[in-house]
């Protein structure tokens, strides 16, 4: 079934896309959070999750704003980004593109800009919780993975933010530079305090 008015659908299509780009993002999570680079597995494990959770969670709020619209979107592999993913995770360049949710139906500047908003935002949202968690006084393995968990999602969300090309900060500065710049400031400031509190 597709999406389409209100209501959340997933296609057979688009669930086997989803778990193809949550293993290769996971997959890139495991090289960046590896053994080494924490005290346990369980920061590894936990870091990973976060890393993953931030990928899955801003691909679905792209949908979920587009269906909010009665726009048609799902989540496809791009076979050039899911090849670039899976060649990351044994690559010290990561580069975290597996896919994208593709929206069609009766588009405007507002909709596509808001959608494309939706993605980033959950991002600089998650970085804040997770960073807050870093500095409660939780177990080392728990403060290690929500503050890479922080930065990860922090960097995910500037990242995309950036005015070029298919990345959603190109949409979102051609709808409302306003709200490009607090979303481009907010994850710039993310990244530096999660980075500084590794």
């Amino acid at each position: 079934m597709y999406s389409s008015g209100s209501k959340i659908r997933f296609s057979p299509t688009e669930v086997k896309h989803i778990l193809i780009g949550v293993i290769l993002v996971s997959g890139v999570g495991l090289s960046l959070f590896a053994p080494h680079v924490f005290s346990n597995w369980f920061a590894v494990v936990a870091a990973v999750a976060f890393f993953t959770a931030g990928f899955i969670i801003h691909e679905l709020m792209h949908k979920a704003i587009a269906i909010r619209y009665g726009l048609w979107a799902e989540f496809r592999l791009d076979i050039f980004g899911a090849l670039l993913t899976m060649l990351s995770a044994v690559s010290p360049i990561k580069i975290i593109a597996p896919g994208a949710v593709v929206i069609a139906g009766q588009t405007s500047l507002d909709r596509v800009g808001k959608a494309s908003a939706a993605g980033p935002t959950v991002n600089i949202l998650l970085a804040l919780l997770l960073f807050a968690l870093g500095q409660a006084a939780v177990p080392g393995g728990l403060r290690e993975a929500a503050i890479a968990g922080a930065l990860i999602n922090a960097f995910m969300a500037l990242f995309n933010l950036f005015p070029f090309g298919v990345l959603d900060g190109l949409k979102i500065f051609r709808w409302n530079k306003l709200v490009w710049i607090v979303l481009f400031a907010a994850s710039a400031l993310m990244t530096a305090l999660s980075y500084m509190a590794i």
